[in-house]
């Protein structure tokens, strides 16, 4: 014990495993006393071993990793408690050591989620400010136009684009502190016209590229709310379904936004005309271990996880999707895909 202590002091940069050796070797140094005291044999096992398993412990994490072959001695435990005090030691310390596997293993599940959503985060940065870059990079051409009004045109687009980015880092930001658990989504009242004016804006140049033509009711819907993070509905959520919707769109066709409002919910519904997927598709687009990506009508390409961004943020939302597609085949001629949105129109009964 004396000579781990040493050696931890002596060679790992990190005071904690030699600072933990001394004071274990110190409890083990005094057992016989305390034992001279108490007159427990099994409190004093207790004290000696979890003092043990507790430097061993430190001394693998600083050295190897919990998967170190020093952890051995953990597997000794119950041997040493079975020599010094019979079968209660052995009892004790086998319980011991199996809880501390559990919860071992359930480190290493929880380390593997937050790897993962990490992974899932990078994707989001990289899928949605996309988007804003391409407007950027389309309105330098009006930037360089001699016309005063295309100009003023290309500077509002560029500044709308710019802000957009900032609000997808945010955006990026909070997602991850959500799943640190350092951050709840605050999600507030907010109009379905309010979403939808932001859209047509960022979507517009993708829209006139190929000349496809949005459909929404402003006033039929203009006192509908829902209960909705603004920034992450309208960019990882509402984006990403037009985005997808125009890629797969035909050039000169249409999507149709429609919403009704319930009780406790409002369903938002996005529908496109356009080449539609397979059920075994539409079965794994939101996964995000299998990539999604396939090209557009004309070509367009994508990260594939749009889809996956955009669930991810529905249920932080506490709502939920559900999606229908259709391909176009001799016994079905039309094709295309409708996205039903069920959200909150009022603050859920559990905590975000």
């Amino acid at each position: 014990m004396w000579a781990y202590a040493f050696l931890a002091y002596a060679t790992i940069s990190s005071p904690i495993p030699g600072i933990i050796g001394f004071i274990a070797s110190m409890v083990h140094l005094l057992s016989p006393l305390l034992f001279r005291v108490t007159n427990n044999g099994l409190l004093v096992c207790s004290i000696m071993l979890g003092a043990g398993m507790v430097h061993q412990g430190s001394f693998s994490y600083f050295t190897g990793g919990f998967n170190s072959h020093i952890l051995i001695w953990l597997g000794i435990l119950p041997m040493l408690g079975g020599i010094i005090i019979g079968r209660k030691g052995v009892l004790l310390w086998a319980t011991l050591i199996l809880v501390h596997l559990m919860l071992l293993e359930k480190h290493e599940r929880d380390l593997s989620r937050k790897n993962k959503n990490i992974s899932v985060l990078l994707r989001v940065l990289n899928h949605d400010i996309a988007t804003p870059i391409s407007l950027i990079s389309m309105a330098s051409t009006g930037l360089r136009s001699k016309q005063e009004d295309s100009r003023e045109m290309s500077v509002d687009i560029v500044e709308k684009a710019c802000n957009t980015m900032v609000e997808i880092s945010q955006s990026v930001r909070n997602m991850y502190s959500v799943e640190a658990g350092n951050l709840s989504i605050t999600p507030r009242p907010y109009p379905l016209n309010e979403c939808i004016h932001n859209l047509c804006f960022i979507m517009q140049a993708s829209l006139d590229k190929k000349s496809i033509h949005l459909n929404y009711d402003f006033e039929q819907h203009k006192d509908l709310m829902i209960f909705v993070d603004p920034i992450a509905f309208n960019n990882q959520i509402m984006g990403n379904i037009i985005s997808n919707a125009i890629k797969f769109s035909y050039r000169g066709g249409s999507i149709d936004i429609t919403a009704e409002q319930h009780q406790d919910y409002a369903k938002v519904m996005i529908r496109d005309y356009g080449v539609g997927m397979s059920q075994s598709l539409v079965e794994k687009l939101f996964s995000v271990e299998e990539n999604s990506s396939r090209a557009g009508t004309e070509a367009e390409t994508g990260s594939g996880y749009g889809m996956s961004i955009m669930k991810a943020f529905i249920d932080k939302l506490q709502g939920n999707v559900e999606v229908q597609s259709s391909e176009k085949s001799p016994d079905r001629p039309e094709s295309g895909t409708l996205f039903t949105l069920f959200l909150p129109i009022r603050q859920p009964s559990l905590t975000m």
